[in-house]
């Protein structure tokens, strides 16, 4: 779709992100037990602190509960 983009920086943002919160989260000593990254769609993640739920909402996958 953007083929100048195809070797740039800006072309890993998602790995960056993905990196930088599991050593952000490792640093905090939080532990991850699951994972949704990647792939070639977005996501929304909902977190519940009342009951520690997780729900995620892709606009093209639709929503799942971990």
């Amino acid at each position: 779709m953007f083929p100048a983009l195809n070797n740039s920086a800006i072309a890993n943002i998602g790995k960056r992100n993905i990196d930088a919160v599991r050593e952000a989260l490792g640093k905090l000593s939080i532990p991850i037990v699951a994972d949704d990254t990647g792939k070639d769609y977005g996501r929304t993640l909902f977190f519940s602190a009342e009951d520690g739920s997780m729900r995620i909402k892709s606009a093209s996958r639709g929503e799942w509960v971990w």
